[in-house]
C-alpha cells in the first residue's frame, strides 16, 4: 500500500461514490512507484461489489484521467492490466482543478444556455414564489395554495356509499356494516351498485322479508351479495313433509273418530 496514493485518492472528488470507493481500493493495492495491478477478483472482496460495476467504474476512471493503463500486463495468463495513478490529475477543492474531460464537458460550448462570458440570465419564471416589494422575503399569500390545506382523507372515497340516504327501514349502522364487509373481501360497491342493492332489498321487504336479518346473515356467511330466505316446504300430501305437531293434531282427531291416522279414510273395523 502507497501511503501517498491513499492520500491522493481520499481527496479527490468523483461521483458516484462506488467508483470512488474503486479508486481509493486500487490505492491499497499501489506500489511505491505508484501502480497497482489487482485482480478484477480481488477488487470485488474488498469493495464487495459486483464484477461489472467494478469494470464499469475503471472504465470511468480512466477516462476521467486518475488512471493510466501502463500497457504492461502481470499474472500467469498476462491478462491483469497493470495500472498508474495520475497524480497530476486532480479534481479536489485544495487544488482548485478539474480533469481535462470535466472542463470540456463544463464549458460554455457544450452547456446550453450559457454565454461565452459564463453569465446565467435566469428566466422569469426562476423567481418563484414571487418575493415582496418591501423585505425580499417570500410571499406565500400571493400564490394559490393554502398552506393549512387538509390533507384528502382516503375514507372521503368511500363516503358517497357509506353515507348515502336511507329509506326509514334501512338503519344507518346495518349498511356501514355491509359497506365495510364487502370492503373487507375485497368487493367495494360502486355508487350505482349500492342503489341497486337498497332496490333489491325493498322488493325482499315486500315479500313479507326482513332487510336486517338477510344482510346479517349474508356477513355471518361471507357472501358478496344478498339472498332472500328460502321458502319453507309447504305442509301438504304433494310435498310429502309434515309436521309433528300437524301428525299429533291428526292422530287426535283419528282417535275421535274411530279412524287410523295412517289409513286414510278407511274406517277402523271392531272384530270382537
Amino acid at each position: 500500500m502507497s501511503f501517498d496514493a491513499m492520500q491522493w485518492a481520499f481527496k479527490q472528488v468523483i461521483k458516484p461514490s462506488s467508483v470512488k470507493f474503486v479508486l481509493v481500493s486500487l490505492a491499497d493495492f499501489a506500489s511505491d512507484d505508484g501502480h497497482a495491478w489487482p485482480s478484477i477478483a480481488k477488487l470485488v472482496e474488498k469493495t464487495c461489489q459486483d464484477r461489472k460495476t467494478i469494470i464499469a467504474a475503471i472504465d470511468k476512471l480512466e477516462v476521467q484521467g486518475f488512471l493510466i493503463d501502463s500497457g504492461e500486463r502481470i499474472g500467469s495468463t498476462k491478462q491483469i492490466k497493470k495500472y498508474r495513478f495520475n497524480f497530476d490529475c486532480s479534481n479536489n477543492t485544495e487544488s482548485g482543478t478539474v480533469p481535462q474531460n470535466e472542463q470540456s464537458r463544463n464549458s460554455p460550448e457544450t452547456v446550453p444556455g450559457i454565454p461565452e462570458k459564463g453569465t446565467v440570465i435566469p428566466s422569469k419564471s426562476a423567481d418563484f414564489p414571487p418575493k415582496s416589494a418591501e423585505n425580499g422575503t417570500r410571499n406565500l399569500q400571493e400564490l394559490s395554495i393554502t398552506p393549512n390545506e387538509p390533507t384528502r382523507n382516503p375514507q372521503a372515497i368511500r363516503d358517497p356509499v357509506a353515507a348515502m340516504s336511507l329509506p326509514e327501514w334501512l338503519p344507518q349502522d346495518v349498511w356501514k356494516n355491509w359497506i365495510d364487509h364487502r370492503i373487507s373481501i375485497k368487493s367495494a360497491m360502486s355508487e350505482q351498485a349500492a342503489k341497486l342493492t337498497i332496490a333489491a332489498l325493498a322488493n325482499m321487504r315486500n315479500a313479507g322479508n326482513d332487510p336486517v336479518q338477510i344482510i346479517n346473515h349474508s356477513i355471518m356467511l361471507g357472501w358478496r351479495g344478498l339472498f332472500e330466505p328460502r321458502a319453507k316446504p309447504k305442509n301438504d300430501a304433494s310435498s310429502g313433509f309434515e309436521s309433528n305437531k300437524d301428525r299429533a293434531r291428526r292422530q287426535t282427531i283419528a282417535g275421535l273418530t274411530g279412524r287410523n291416522p295412517d289409513a286414510g279414510n278407511r274406517a277402523i273395523i271392531d272384530i270382537n
